[in-house]
């Protein structure tokens, strides 16, 4: 759970984990080709199973795959895709590392505006 995030990132209900494991066939069927974006995930989960799914949840979902090893489920600017090929997946993993360096570039850069002793 994040700290100020509580309400997003609690642990997955068993709803959630059931609906996860549901998704999975689905999910499969989308490649670099024919990704899917959050927000038809979302709408198709109401009309098909009235399941009301919030993005904040389903970026649960989809970072509980990749945690678990279930499936390579990857994304970009054009949405969610599957992928086994092993350079797909390294490129991913490579830009999450980026992403995550900055992240941790902006926590210095707060922490050191915080600890600064001109305030």
């Amino acid at each position: 759970m994040i700290k100020g995030h509580e309400i997003e990132t609690f642990d997955l209900t068993q709803k959630e984990l059931g609906l996860a494991m549901r998704l999975i066939p689905y999910l499969k069927q989308k490649t670099k080709d024919n990704p899917v974006q959050s927000k038809d995930i979302i709408k198709g989960l109401k009309e098909k199973w009235g399941y009301d799914l919030k993005p904040e949840r389903l970026r649960k979902i989809v970072n509980f795959y990749r945690t678990n090893s279930i499936i390579p489920i990857l994304s970009n600017s054009t949405g969610y895709f599957v992928s086994y090929d092993k350079t797909d997946i390294e490129t991913f993993g490579s830009s999450m590392v980026s992403r995550s360096n900055s992240i941790m570039c902006a926590v210095i850069g707060l922490q050191r505006i915080a600890y600064r002793k001109d305030k």
